[in-house]
Formats: structure tokens, sequence, C-alpha cells
């Protein structure tokens, strides 16, 4: 049982208000390309875009407020903060920036987090790398791009670019559905947004994504001394974009942030290791789970002994709540998820060693409740 502080965190009613998140900041640009918003917009930021011709929006995926404020070099961002808003439910990159490249939440669009389940598939599947998440092997051959065919949604891109203005995008390899220039590293990509506003004179709207610092965050944890590095190579990237582009107002944000988490095996607890079906899919610390016939019982029961620091909804519970967001919630997602979804607001990470072994192999994780993971700084330059 863990009986460890849990992390400081929202209330739980504010899990179901979905006000000042990634999704109004979708909508402020959609707004201001002249695009009908699908919700509301971002006042700070409707403000600031006012007159503005050029704008290029940097993601660093992971460097949310917490991360930010742990470094000297975050102070810039701190510094040069436009406004706060907070990821989406759960908070993870699937999730959150499908949330930022739609306009829509999680419930409409059915980005619901990192490995989703497929009923047709009996399985579930690792919706960026398309890939199985029970053995990480690829989707055969005729499977590309999976959820995007599943439940495919038209990107703020294609919606701007509709209204006669050039919006385009860079990312760290491929994304389905939007076609990105690339680039590797974070001073990479910099040099790319400047090159794209050079080279396209009629760029008015450029999304520049970055892998970092989730990637390192990932493997080392939030406490890593590269942290400090990375936080200033993207100071650096930015002061430098800026200085080539004076003419592009210049925004900065993340889709989460990240905590050091501490694993526990579901597998080592005999009542719930005997009623569960698969690896438990959305994310480590907001998981779904399938659950054997007649077994329901038998693992909330035993969930609640165990997990105090989860909060634990039944599928009906979340859908008629709105956790994953406003907007009437796609069929897709009854179909999807288990009987139960929990939620969690502490330090701790589940995964079930029965259906993976390695499952425990992340330091720094996200997808929680915590204040570290949900809180953002939109910051502008």
């Amino acid at each position: 049982m863990n009986k460890k502080k849990p992390l400081t965190f929202v209330q739980k009613e504010t899990l179901f208000c979905h006000e000042r998140t990634l999704v109004a900041v979708a909508n402020s640009f959609l707004k201001h390309f002249g695009v009908k918003p699908f919700h509301e917009t971002l006042p700070e930021l409707d403000r600031a875009l006012i007159n503005k011709k050029k704008v290029a929006l940097f993601l660093f995926d992971a460097a949310g407020k917490a991360i930010l404020k742990s470094v000297p070099d975050g102070r810039y961002f701190l510094e040069h903060s436009l406004a706060e808003i907070h990821s989406v439910n759960p908070s993870t990159t699937v999730a959150a920036t499908t949330a930022l490249l739609s306009g829509k939440f999680p419930s409409e669009t059915g980005y619901i987090g990192w490995s989703i389940y497929f009923p047709e598939l009996k399985e579930a599947v690792d919706v960026f790398p398309n890939r199985y998440s029970s053995n990480h092997l690829p989707l055969p051959s005729g499977y590309e791009h999976y959820m995007n065919k599943r439940c495919p949604y038209e990107s703020i891109f294609s919606l701007i670019n509709k209204q006669g203005h050039m919006a385009r995008s860079i990312f760290p390899g491929g994304v389905a559905g939007v076609s990105p220039l690339e680039a590797s590293t974070i001073s990479a990509l910099g040099v790319k947004a400047s090159k794209a506003f050079h080279d396209l004179k009629d760029l008015e709207f450029l999304y520049v994504y970055c892998t970092e610092p989730d990637s390192t965050l990932h493997e080392y944890g939030v406490k890593t001394p590269y942290l400090s590095s990375l936080i200033k190579e993207m100071k650096e990237t930015i002061i430098r974009f800026k200085e080539e582009n004076p003419d592009v107002f210049t925004l900065v944000l993340a889709d989460h942030g990240q905590i050091n988490v501490e694993w526990q095996d579901l597998s080592k607890i005999k009542e719930i290791d005997e009623v569960l079906l698969a690896k438990p899919f959305l994310d480590a610390r907001f998981a779904s789970f399938l659950i054997k016939e007649g077994g329901e019982e038998q693992f909330e029961r035993a969930f609640r002994a165990n997990f105090p620091s989860f909060f634990l909804f039944s599928k009906k519970e979340a859908l008629q709540k709105g956790l994953f967001g406003q907007g009437e919630p796609l069929p897709f997602l009854r179909e999807s998820l288990g009987p139960y979804i929990a939620v969690s607001y502490g330090n701790i990470a589940l995964y079930a060693s029965r259906f993976d072994p390695n499952g425990n192999d992340l330091v720094g994780h996200h997808a929680g409740v915590t204040k570290e993971e949900k809180e953002i700084v939109l910051s502008s330059f």
C-alpha cells in the first residue's frame, strides 16, 4: 500500500473543469486566422494575437511550469509568461498534443492515451508509433496510422489553410496526418523554423514540436543534471530565432510536465492479478483495465484498498462526468475503455509484470493529475 504523502494536486472536482487548457490555446489560433472556434478561446492569447501577421508556436514536450522552475534558465520562460494554463486529461502527449492540433478535447477526438484498446483487434495499440502495446511489434501492412483511420480529425493547420492562410508544422520525425517538415535536436528545430519563415514568404503560422525534455526525463528523471542543459538550449534557440525573425510573434509552451514515479506491480496483488485480463492501457498513471466477467467487484475492492492515491472511476462515471473533456464523447470511447479508469494524484505508476515484465523502466512519467504534471506556462516573445 502506498503510504507516502501525495504530491500537490488539483482537487478532485477540478478534474472536470476544462477551461484554460491547450484546447483554448488552439481555438485562439483558429479564431485569429478566421476559423470558427470549436470551444472557448484563451483571452490573454486573443489579445496578444491582435495585428500579429506571423506566429510561431514552439512546444517542448514535458517542459511544464514545475520543470521550468527547477532550473535557472527556466526563469527566462517564466518571466515571459503570457498565461498559465493546464494540460488536458490525461496529461500525456497523445491526448495533449492532439487536443492542441485539433482544437478539441480527447473525449471528442478519441485520442485518450498513449495506448488505446481496439475491440476489433482485441489488442491495445501504442498510438503514435503504431505498434502493439503488448509486444511493441509494428502493426501489419495495411494498418498504417491505425488510430488516425479509426478516429480521423481535421488539424488546425488544414482549417487555417482553408481560410487562405499558410500554416505549417515541424516535427522530429513524422506524425500521422500532418505531413511535417522534419528536424532532430532542439537547436536544429530552431534553424528549421527560421528557414521556414525565410523560404516561405507567405507563411503565417508555424508549429514546432520537440520531444525534449520529455525523452530525457523519462529515462533519467526530473532531477537529472541533463535538464539544465536542455532548458538552456531551449532558451538559446528561442533567443536566436527571435533575433533572426523579429517580425514573428513567438510563443512557447508544453503539453504537460513530469514527476519521478514509484512503480507498483498489479500482478503482485493476488485479488487484482486473478481478474486482470491484459496489460493496463491508456497510461501508467491514468490507466484503464480489462477485467474478467464477474470480477469487477473484486477488482474495485482490491484496487481501492491498495492504491489510495488514485481516483477510481467506472467507465460510465468517467464519461458522464466528462473526465476526458467537454463535448459529446465519441461512441468509440464506450467501445474502447475498460470498466474502470484509475487516475493518480500521488507518485505511483502502475504496471502488470505478468503481461509486461519490463513495464516499469521509466524514471520520470506523466498523465496523472498532480500540479507538477498539469500546470503549463504559455510564454510570449
